[in-house]
């Protein structure tokens, strides 16, 4: 499988790393391993790490539709936030296109690296606990 699925222990994040050749195939299979991940009980947050893979624009847009949407291991997944991770031109993009109606209107935040993303969800997970 061209991904990789860790869980960080002890806390509700997982890194998925993509890798060349990664297709919708893949996009599809991701989203279902995933889900021994995810909970309905709290939510988790996923950082998507496709600063490896080096995908055409049209097998992006193909990948966008698989996993756009609501439901387990979907972009819009209600227990699941998502984050990328890359500095290619297209991993920008589609974080941009998931923010279009077609893609599920998701707010994808985007890092340069897995640390900075980490970071960032570590704060936002702290912040839909305080009370």
């Amino acid at each position: 499988m061209p991904f990789t699925i860790n869980k960080i222990p002890n806390e509700p994040i997982i890194v998925v790393t993509l890798y060349d050749p990664f297709t919708v195939e893949d996009a599809r299979q991701t989203a279902i391993d995933i889900q021994q991940y995810r909970s309905d009980d709290y939510v988790s947050f996923m950082i998507s790490d496709a600063s490896q893979i080096t995908s055409p624009f049209s097998q992006m847009v193909e990948i966008m539709g698989e996993v756009a949407g609501e439901g387990a291991g979907k972009i819009n997944d209600p227990q699941m936030r998502v984050v990328s991770v890359g500095t290619d031109e297209m991993v920008k993009l589609s974080a941009e296109a998931y923010r279009q109606e077609q893609y599920g209107s998701a707010d994808v935040q985007i890092f340069s690296n897995v640390d900075e993303a980490l970071t960032y969800v570590r704060r936002a997970y702290a912040k839909l606990n305080v009370k």
